[in-house]
C-alpha cells in the first residue's frame, strides 16, 4: 500500500493523484453491491479455480515485490483480491464485486506506457492547429517553436491524467446507470477521445496566448494546468448530460431478507481463502518485519596476478545507486602502471527506492560521462555489458559490467531482478553489480584488452563464479 500511497500523492507528475478518489469509489461500489450479494448468498460455493488462481498469483506477487517490479506487483494486487472472493464464495459473488475491484486499475500505473504516444500526438496536433490559424511554427522533437518563443510539450503535458480520469468517469457512469454494453463502450470511447482533444486545445491555447501577448500571458507565466481542467470539466458535464439521456432500466426486485443468515456458514471458508492468500506472503512479511541488522561484510579484493591495488580512484567516474547496502570504487594498476577503475555495489535486501535495477540508478553517474552505446559482448570471462561513454573532455572510455545475484551472473537487468525475486522466496540473496572502466588509451581496442585481462585474472575474487545467464 505504501507504493500506491507514494504514487497517489505524487503531486509533481500528478498522473495518478486521483488514486484515493478511485479507491473511495471502489469501496462505494462494493457497498452498493451488498444487496445483490445478499440475494445471491444461497448460491455461494467455494471455487477450486479461485484457489488455484491464488496459488499462482500470490507467489508471482511476492516475486515481483522481491524483484522491485512495482508495476508487476501492483497489477497483481486487484487480481488477488478478486481471486480471494472467487475462492471463498464462487463465481456468483466474484461477478458482483468484479467491477468494484477492477475499477482500481484506473489508479494502477499501467497507463504510463501510452504517455509517449499521447505526448507526440499532442505536439503534432497543437503544431497543426497553430499553423491552421496562421502562426508560423515548427517543431524539434516535442518542442514547438513560434516567433514569440518556444514551448516544450513535456511528459506531464501529454494529457495522460485527463485520459485516465475521463475513462474512469465514463466507465462509472455506464455502470451506475446500467447502460447497455454497446452504448457503454461508445460512452467510454467518446470520453477518451474528448479528454485527449481537450488537452490538444489546452496546449494550443497556451501557445497561442504566448504568441499574442509576447509570452506575457497568465497561462504562460503563471499556470496553465487548471485551465486544462476547466476545459475538461466542461467536457465531462457534457458527457454526463449525454449519459443521463441514455436512461436507466427499472430497478431490480429487492433481495430476500432470509439470505443474510446463510452467509454466516461461509465464514470458515472466508478464513481459509484469506490464509491461502496470505500464506505465500508469510516469508516476505517475516523478513520485512525482522529486526535483524542489514549489513554486508564485503571489500574489494587485493591485487594479484600482476595487478596492484586497490588505490583511491580518480574523480572522473562516480556511479549512482540509491539505497545501496555497500559500495566501493577504487583503482587497480597493471605491470605497466596503467590504471583501471573498479566499482562494486551490493544490496542485502531490496525494496522500492533501494534496488539494484532502479530508475534513480546510473552506472555513468553525475560526473559528466555521456552514453554513446551499450551492447552485450563475449569475453574470456563470460558475457559482459559493454557501455561506451565520453567525458567532458571528449575522451572515450569503456565500462564492462555484470549483475551478480548470489553467484548467478546476468547481463539483462530484468532477468536478474526476476531471478532475485524467485530466490528471495526461500533465502536472502545478495544482489550486486561489478563494473570496471578503462579509458581508450591509446585506443578502445586497447581498453577492451585491458578489461578482458583484468576480469580474467581478478574475476574470481571479485565475482562469484557461475554460468552467465540472460
Amino acid at each position: 500500500m505504501s507504493a500506491l500511497h507514494e504514487l497517489w500523492t505524487d503531486f509533481d507528475s500528478r498522473a495518478y493523484s486521483h488514486g484515493y478518489l478511485i479507491l473511495a469509489v471502489s469501496l462505494w461500489l462494493l457497498v452498493r453491491a451488498t444487496p445483490a450479494l445478499v440475494a445471491a448468498a444461497p448460491s455461494f460455493r467455494p471455487s477450486l479455480l479461485g484457489f488455484a488462481g491464488l496459488l499462482i498469483a500470490t507467489p508471482l506477487w511476492v516475486i515481483a515485490w522481491n524483484a522491485g517490479l512495482r508495476e508487476g506487483y501492483l497489477l497483481l494486487f486487484p487480481a488477488i483480491l478478486w481471486l480471494a472472493v472467487l475462492a471463498a464464495f464462487g463465481f456468483a459473488a466474484a461477478w458482483h464485486v468484479a467491477f468494484a475491484i477492477g475499477y482500481l486499475y484506473f489508479a494502477i500505473p499501467v497507463w504510463s506506457h501510452i504517455n509517449g504516444v499521447l505526448q507526440n500526438l499532442t505536439t503534432v496536433m497543437a503544431f497543426g492547429m497553430l499553423r491552421l490559424v496562421g502562426v508560423s511554427a515548427y517543431t524539434q522533437g516535442n518542442v514547438i517553436h513560434i516567433p514569440a518563443g518556444a514551448f516544450e510539450v513535456a511528459g506531464g503535458c501529454s494529457g495522460l491524467h485527463y485520459f485516465e480520469v475521463g475513462l474512469a468517469i465514463a466507465t462509472l457512469l455506464g455502470e451506475v446507470d446500467r447502460v447497455p454494453p454497446r452504448r457503454r463502450m461508445f460512452l467510454v470511447a467518446l470520453m477518451g477521445v474528448l479528454a485527449i482533444v481537450c488537452n490538444w486545445i489546452r496546449v494550443f491555447c497556451v501557445a497561442l496566448a504566448g504568441q499574442l501577448t509576447n509570452m506575457e500571458s497568465y497561462l504562460v507565466k503563471v499556470d496553465h494546468y487548471w485551465f486544462g481542467w476547466a476545459l475538461f470539466a466542461l467536457t465531462m458535464f457534457g458527457v454526463i448530460w449525454f449519459a443521463g439521456r441514455a436512461g436507466a432500466p427499472p430497478p431490480s426486485s429487492p433481495p430476500r431478507r432470509d439470505a443474510v443468515s446463510s452467509s454466516a456458514s461461509l465464514r470458515p471458508v472466508m478464513v481459509t481463502a484469506l490464509v491461502m492468500t496470505v500464506l505465500p506472503l508469510s516469508q516476505w512479511m517475516v523478513r520485512a518485519l525482522s529486526d535483524e541488522p542489514v549489513s554486508i561484510a564485503r571489500e574489494l579484493p587485493a591485487g594479484s596476478s600482476g595487478w596492484t591495488g586497490p588505490y583511491s580512484a580518480a574523480q572522473g567516474w562516480r556511479p549512482v545507486f540509491q539505497g545501496a547496502t555497500w559500495e566501493a570504487l577504487a583503482a587497480y594498476r597493471d605491470e605497466d602502471a596503467r590504471a583501471i577503475e573498479v566499482y562494486n555495489v551490493a544490496y542485502r535486501d531490496q525494496r522500492q527506492g533501494a534496488e539494484l535495477v532502479g530508475y534513480g540508478n546510473s552506472l555513468l553517474g553525475n560526473s559528466g560521462l555521456t552514453l554513446q552505446s551499450q551492447s552485450v559482448v563475449q569475453t574470456r570471462s563470460g558475457r559482459m555489458i559493454e557501455t561506451m561513454a565520453t567525458d567532458v573532455g571528449g575522451r572515450q572510455s569503456i565500462i564492462w559490467s555484470v549483475y551478480d545475484i548470489d553467484g548467478h551472473l546476468f547481463v539483462e537487468p530484468l532477468r536478474s531482478q526476476l531471478w532475485y525475486g524467485v530466490m528471495a522466496l526461500a533465502s536472502r540473496p545478495v544482489a550486486s553489480l561489478a563494473a570496471a572502466r578503462a579509458v581508450c588509451v591509446p585506443d578502445c581496442n586497447g581498453a577492451r584488452e585491458k578489461l578482458d585481462r583484468f576480469f580474467e585474472q581478478m574475476g574470481s575474487p571479485l565475482l562469484h563464479r557461475a554460468t552467465t545467464r540472460g
